[in-house]
């Protein structure tokens, strides 16, 4: 039996204004692009929930798109893998998609049981607007997008793999010059929603994120291939 897989109490409507539906208490975390602005802010927000540990895998010391070896021991031994590395770059594609879904699958692989903590494993997927929104011609978000785009297959087959607890976090754009929405703010709206057990989390101004919820779970074709990359 895996509560977490039922998450709620018999009175639903409480859990979800008092958020006592789920806890990140005592689990131990992985964490890549903990040193970006909202892996910092999420690491924060977790420090303050009493979780058992957290552990920032470093791309190019713990893994890179070619190599994961070395991240292997780190994610046998937690209970939540959160994926909230990315770039806009060249690499975009190995980065937000191809990287992601290697490092879910070696996850499923290896995490090993807890006895103190007997719940599925989590994947937390830090997505984007663009999945939606168009790119608005230029060159840089058209590649963040395909590379979004690309991945949202196997989010919609990780949502109805039974092995895992899979969690899809959508943000609209939390930094620019001006500092629009600080990268604290998303982390902390994240966490009301997950602690209401949310599995689909749009942090939204725009409503883009609520309109992408419908694309994704009932336009986006499942991916065949998930785990066997």
């Amino acid at each position: 039996v895996y509560p977490d897989r039922y998450m709620g109490s018999f009175i639903k409507l409480f859990d979800w204004v008092w958020g006592t539906a789920y806890s990140v208490r005592g689990k131990r975390f992985v964490i890549t692009g903990g040193g970006g602005a909202l892996g910092q802010a999420i690491v924060a927000e977790l420090e303050q929930e009493g979780v058992q540990n957290i552990r920032s895998l470093e791309f190019g010391v713990d893994w890179d798109h070619q190599h994961f070896a070395k991240a292997i021991a780190a994610l046998s031994a937690c209970d939540v893998l959160i994926l909230a590395h990315g770039t806009q770059g060249q690499d975009a594609v190995e980065s937000n998609c191809n990287s992601a879904v290697q490092l879910v699958r070696l996850f499923k692989q290896n995490r090993s049981f807890n006895q103190t903590s007997p719940t599925l494993p989590e994947v937390w997927y830090i997505g984007s607007e663009i999945e939606l929104h168009p790119s608005f011609g230029k060159e840089q978000l058209q590649r963040y997008s395909q590379s979004k785009r690309r991945f949202l297959p196997h989010a919609r087959s990780f949502f109805d793999d039974p092995d895992i607890i899979y969690r899809h976090i959508v943000p609209s754009v939390f930094q620019s010059p001006l500092g629009l929405v600080p990268a604290s703010l998303v982390a902390s709206y994240t966490m009301c929603w997950i602690r209401r057990g949310a599995r689909y989390i749009p942090v939204t101004y725009t409503g883009v994120a609520y309109l992408n919820y419908f694309k994704l779970m009932y336009w986006v074709p499942r991916a065949q291939d998930t785990d066997q990359m």
